[in-house]
């Protein structure tokens, strides 16, 4: 397995699920971190341009780079590794600081619309504080082993910088300016002001690249470089119990939405409730058919099930084979598991 940090040198901007024409809409809004799927095409790009200089077929790359596997993700801040905050967790702004709050799991009313028969709820009256949310490595390993209050919140914006910029259509044919195609969007500079770069920790298989590459990603083709990095290991905790958590340290894709229905079939799991947040749009764009894919709901990194086994001898059998594999459907002929989506972590539940 290799493992790669991905560095950009400017701005980012990854579009959203949302449809933006220049004359109709004047902003467009971009989307931060990535979907896999970004990434993912990144890499198989760089397989191809390293093919095509060492004079390989471009149809045997192609082929030989539908073999890439994503098998972990995260971000990377100096050697601080971080990962988005399980949305189980609940930070709240107590004076200067802040505060984590985890949810209960309770039973649901007798009389309720809820789909589940437990629900997640809140023991404080606080005002939520509802930025982006990292937590780091060893409180990710603490979560995991159950230790939900020794966990630590860190905004997604203490490792960026929003960065607007204003754009113009050009005529292809004149190249020049076209009347009333004035736009404005919203792009991600992966720093902070003390220049700490935030970069894309990933580990995959089923490919051989070069150490080092320099390459162009996002809407705007922005100059990012990628060099060796290290790869992690998240061990998965010994339940005591037959309740465990799943927590989605990447975007997932279900057949039925939200609800992990293939999952909990697969390993005779009931699911008891879900921490999750509105769902993400994903697209992009069809190189073979030259239109665009079909867009689909994700569920939002971060998000955490509570589930139930038969036995806790059941739950560990279960829990072994999930952790840290990717939990995504496979729609649209398309292989999401191998793109990164639905990386799973099994978490430990303490009453």
């Amino acid at each position: 397995m290799q493992t790669i940090a991905i560095q950009a040198t400017d701005t980012l901007f990854f579009r959203d699920g949302r449809p933006f024409s220049m004359g109709e809409d004047s902003f467009a809004q971009g989307i931060f971190p990535p979907p896999p799927s970004v990434l993912f095409g990144v890499l198989r790009s760089v397989y191809l341009a390293k093919g095509l200089e060492d004079d390989s077929g471009l149809e045997i790359l192609i082929t030989d780079s539908l073999n890439l596997k994503f098998r972990f993700m995260a971000m990377q801040a100096g050697t601080d590794v971080f990962f988005p905050l399980p949305k189980d967790l609940v930070v709240v702004k107590d004076r200067d600081r802040l505060k984590l709050h985890p949810l209960l799991l309770s039973d649901a009313p007798q009389f309720s619309n809820t789909q589940t028969p437990k629900l997640l709820t809140a023991n404080f009256e606080d005002k939520i504080d509802d930025d982006v949310f990292l937590t780091d490595l060893l409180s990710l390993e603490r979560y995991l082993s159950g230790k939900v209050v020794n966990v630590v919140p860190r905004k997604l914006t203490d490792f960026t910088c929003p960065e607007t910029k204003i754009g113009i259509g050009r005529d292809k044919n004149r190249n020049t300016a076209e009347d009333g195609k004035l736009f404005r969007l919203q792009a991600t500079r992966p720093a902070n002001k003390n220049l700490q770069h935030l970069q894309f920790l990933i580990s995959f298989e089923g490919l051989q690249l070069p150490e080092d590459a320099l390459f162009t990603m996002g809407a705007e083709r922005r100059v990012a470089f990628y060099r060796k990095g290290e790869g992690l290991n998240l061990e998965c905790p010994n339940l005591k119990s037959e309740i465990f958590k799943i927590y989605l340290a990447t975007p997932a894709i279900f057949k039925q939405g939200w609800r992990p229905e293939t999952l909990l079939d697969t390993y005779g799991l009931e699911l008891l409730t879900a921490a999750l947040d509105r769902p993400i749009h994903i697209g992009g764009w069809d190189m073979d058919e030259k239109r665009p894919k079909p867009m689909l709901q994700c569920v939002p990194a971060g998000s955490v099930y509570y589930v139930k086994a038969k036995d806790a001898a059941a739950a560990n059998w279960a829990a072994q084979a999930i952790h840290g594999k990717s939990i995504s459907d496979n729609l649209n002929q398309t292989d999401y598991q191998a793109q990164g989506f639905g990386i799973a972590y099994v978490a430990k539940y303490i009453e």
